[in-house]
């Protein structure tokens, strides 16, 4: 594979600072998504218009409608930065800030592509999404003018969510989350829309199959059922889908994105810069992960995110 060239690293950061957070790309009459910034760093905005939207994500066959993925960064990563990219950030410039670092980091992971890589990110990322991401909006949640039996189950969800870590968890955070919003009358109001966020944070492993049947393989499953009586393990031998695991990938950071939204809706003045501030934090643990994962070598264009 062709080495990325210093030039070529420099223009995807001005891409995504200009592109994303400015107005300086006289060819395109709108702000740029983080992909489309890479592309065009690296010469292929002849895909500009190819991007596929938030929600084809969910699709069986979001895959086959991508455009084709720039030679330096792995698929996996790239439709992880096109997600994370999408969520809620409160402005162009917060997305720009809090991407650009992530971005170089990836730019060199398409030669360390493997199914090993997929699989590990993959299960970093899940169990992130529900013992860190799903308990804050699940936390947010409570802290809104709601029932005390409603709030102590939220608080109880949260907790068994950092817990447990797994689907089991997740299902039952939806549970609870679900009996919290359907207990007010009127679908309006920061309380609903905390609640309803938090709802659907939980929502996406449990009804996207291909996302929990490759989380199910992720490890140790929770084989408790919702009222306690079987208080059993069982040890799920850990096996590689990679058609399942990508999966896996894009629902994790959407859970995390929409998780943020909650806490957004829940924090009143300061909701905006508590979003930024949740996305933040997760693009920096990829980060931590990313360079887990990959060799010095391939971290040789973060230092460009100082300048």
């Amino acid at each position: 594979m062709k080495q990325l060239t210093p030039e070529q690293a420099k223009s995807v950061l001005a891409a995504i600072d200009f592109g994303i957070a400015g107005s300086a790309i006289h060819e395109i009459d709108r702000h740029l998504t983080v992909n489309e910034a890479i592309r065009f760093g690296l010469g292929m905005a002849e895909y500009l218009e190819s991007e596929y939207t938030e929600s084809e994500f969910l699709t069986a066959d979001f895959q086959q409608h991508d455009p084709p993925a720039p030679a330096c960064i792995s698929p996996a990563l790239l439709h992880l930065l096109g997600t994370l990219g999408k969520g809620h950030w409160s402005s162009n410039a917060a997305r720009a800030a809090g991407m650009r670092r992530l971005v170089l980091a990836c730019l060199n992971s398409a030669a360390y592509d493997s199914g090993i890589l997929r699989f590990t990110l993959g299960e970093s990322l899940a169990t992130y999404a529900v013992g860190k991401a799903l308990p804050k909006a699940l936390r947010a949640a409570a802290s809104q003018p709601i029932h005390p039996v409603h709030r102590d189950g939220l608080m109880y969800a949260a907790a068994f969510c950092e817990l447990d870590q797994t689907v089991a968890a997740n299902n039952i955070a939806l549970r609870v989350a679900l009996e919290a919003l359907n207990s007010f009358k009127e679908e309006e109001g920061p309380g609903w829309r905390a609640c309803n966020a938090a709802a659907d944070a939980c929502d996406i492993f449990v009804n996207d199959d291909h996302a929990e049947d490759s989380f199910d393989n992720l490890g140790i499953i929770d084989m408790r059922n919702l009222d306690g009586e079987d208080s059993s393990l069982a040890v799920i031998p850990i096996k590689i889908d990679e058609d399942e695991i990508e999966f896996t990938i894009v629902d994790a950071v959407l859970t995390v994105a929409v998780a943020a939204d909650a806490v957004f809706h829940a924090g009143g003045l300061d909701g905006a810069q508590n979003r930024d501030d949740m996305l933040n934090e997760f693009a920096a643990f990829v980060i931590d992960q990313v360079k887990s994962l990959l060799p010095d070598s391939a971290m040789k264009w973060l230092p460009l995110a100082e300048i």
